[in-house]
């Protein structure tokens, strides 16, 4: 993923959130196990009719002002990752060492057709933005499914995965986004309603 993909190819495929259309493929879903970090829920889901390690996901809550945990996928699987509520940026590794940033708010009714994708040995996070009386949210999902994959949470700061650096400009990212600074960001944050 170089940019944000314009058609959402992954979403809930009805109010109620017990079905999700994704790739092609749509169903019944069952909530599973959930879970924390610090700023950050979530609760796992798959399909009710396929096993959960072709196809699954999570449905993850940020309070405004945190970073989700900062994941390398290490595993050939693709992270779909879609904002469905609230003002969020995205900020990502690639593995040539370009660090890119994406602000979503679903206020925008343009912006409610992007998703973010993510593939092996790419580093990422989301950031909910200061300010909101409520969790932002996600819809997160994988293809194989999670427990097929490898997904590790890097430490913050942290400056090498085994021989690859990680630039400084995405940690001075991180550090500004958690102190709440959007005037003079490390990376450039692209409104996705410009990239319309």
């Amino acid at each position: 993923m170089n940019e944000p993909i314009k058609e959402r190819q992954v979403d809930f495929s009805n109010a109620e959130r017990t079905r999700v259309s994704a790739k092609g493929y749509e169903g019944e879903i069952k909530y599973g196990e959930k879970g924390e970090y610090p700023g950050v829920s979530y609760t796992t889901w798959e399909f009710k009719d396929i096993d959960g390690s072709l196809k699954d996901g999570a449905l993850i809550y940020l309070e405004p002002g945190d970073n989700s945990p900062y994941q390398l996928v290490e595993s050939e699987t693709a992270f779909s990752e879609v904002p469905l509520k609230g003002e969020l940026i995205f900020v990502s590794l690639d593995p040539k060492g370009n660090v890119s940033a994406y602000r979503y708010n679903s206020e925008r009714d343009g912006d409610n057709s992007y998703m973010m994708e993510a593939g092996k040995d790419w580093l990422m996070f989301w950031h909910s933005v200061v300010g909101q009386e409520r969790p932002a949210e996600v819809l997160e999902y994988e293809e194989p499914g999670f427990s097929a994959s490898k997904l590790t949470n890097i430490e913050f700061g942290q400056k090498k995965i085994d021989d690859r650096e990680i630039p400084d400009k995405f940690w001075q990212m991180a550090g500004q986004l958690l102190s709440g600074d959007y005037q003079n960001p490390a990376v450039e944050i692209v409104e996705l309603d410009e990239l319309t």
